[in-house]
């Protein structure tokens, strides 16, 4: 059964819908707009491309905006598959490919902003500039103990998927300022069942802090290769983030030769949530 927004979620999310295949599940994405450059969005976890809503409105008033929802999440098809870190850039490549993009910036945040860093050291001549918030593209063990909780093989998977504790907590922890109600079920919509929120679970499962973990070394080289990037990159942080915090501001910003970094007091892991006029402001000086 394929998702779609409901009427009453439409003023927020006003967007019609596009679809790219991949073998048997199909990939929601967005493409709005148009003008000289063209934006993409990779959103993390548990969020879809809901959290961009703003700033696709923004952004496409001058120029082509196109939002991803991953594979099982938000509006995309739902399936069994575990897609592990890899399998999200080659997702992201894939549609990059499918659409003929000859250039093109990319903005990510949380497990999006790794995503964005992993897609941009692989298409260097294509990738324009990187805008990241609240995230990180480099194996860590520092991450609070109650997300390595929700990484416990039957206690993380009750709370990620069938309780949706994680989700829900996210509106507490991941936003300093708080959601509006209509906000809050924008957010929920795509994952109201368990069996919508297999991703969630999936995500924080795919964390690679051990050596022997399956996207360990996928991350290794991706945090490596972003070192050698010649391309502007804008770093934009809530400095409330219970997750990542201050310390991977620091260590992010010396992943990148060519770097502008803000963080912002009082604003939480929701960016865009808590801060979205700053950032606004600081992407419009960015990309012009």
């Amino acid at each position: 059964m394929q998702l779609e927004v409901p009427k009453d979620l439409k003023t927020l999310y006003p967007f019609p819908s596009k679809f790219f295949n991949i073998e048997s599940e199909r990939m929601h994405y967005l493409d709005v707009g148009q003008g000289d450059k063209t934006f993409i969005m990779i959103h993390g976890n548990p969020t879809w491309s809901f959290y961009y809503r703003n700033l696709i409105k923004d952004l496409s008033k001058n120029s082509r905006v196109i939002a991803v929802d991953h594979l099982n999440c938000g509006l995309s098809s739902r399936s069994e598959k575990f897609h592990r870190y890899n399998d999200r850039i080659e997702h992201i490549i894939g549609l990059i490919n499918s659409l003929k993009l000859k250039s093109f910036s990319i903005i990510g945040h949380d497990w999006g902003g790794a995503i964005s860093v992993g897609v941009a050291t692989r298409l260097k001549n294509k990738t324009e500039s990187l805008i990241l918030m609240n995230t990180a593209c480099y194996p860590s063990s520092n991450i609070p103990k109650r997300i390595a909780m929700c990484r416990l093989p039957l206690l993380g998977t009750f709370l990620n998927q069938f309780s949706n504790g994680f989700l829900r907590s996210s509106f507490v922890m991941g936003t300093s300022k708080g959601l509006d109600p209509k906000v809050k079920k924008g957010y929920l919509y795509p994952y109201t069942h368990s069996s919508n929120r297999k991703s969630i679970d999936d995500f924080v499962k795919d964390i690679p802090m051990e050596v022997d973990h399956p996207s360990f070394k996928t991350m290794e080289k991706v945090g490596h290769d972003a070192k050698e990037l010649n391309i502007p990159v804008l770093l934009l942080w809530g400095e409330d983030d219970f997750c990542f915090n201050m310390k991977f501001f620091n260590e992010m910003k010396s992943h990148f030769k060519n770097v502008k970094a803000f963080s912002f007091k009082g604003v939480g892991h929701y960016v865009l949530e808590d801060a979205y006029e700053n950032c606004l402001h600081k992407i419009s000086e960015f990309i012009q």
